[in-house]
């Protein structure tokens, strides 16, 4: 991989917050979606979460803002966003950068 491959890739942060009732949908979600990033050049590097999965972190990586926004708009995720929507959770996503 040439280095200007490893910089062109965006990285992101997500920070979910989940009601405790709304665990079980938010996983059944996960289940669902996580699976289409690879169909959009994205990549889950890690998900974190806390004792009762009432927060997770992810941190995501995409070939470019383009292909994010293909996972986004995906229709088959877009299918399943009455289940997030029913889990209540929140979500906060900051676009980063590797500090080195």
């Amino acid at each position: 991989m040439f280095l200007n491959e490893i910089t062109s890739r965006i990285t992101m942060v997500m920070t979910v917050r989940i009601p405790k009732e709304g665990v079980a949908d938010f996983l059944e979600y996960e289940e669902k979606v996580l699976p289409l990033l690879a169909q959009h050049k994205g990549t889950l590097e890690r998900r974190l979460s806390n004792d009762d999965g009432t927060i997770e972190v992810h941190i995501l990586s995409f070939e470019s803002e383009q292909a994010f926004e293909g996972y986004c708009y995906d229709p088959k995720r877009l299918e399943y966003t009455s289940i997030f929507d029913k889990s209540g959770a929140q979500t906060e996503l900051m676009h980063l950068t590797d500090v080195v």
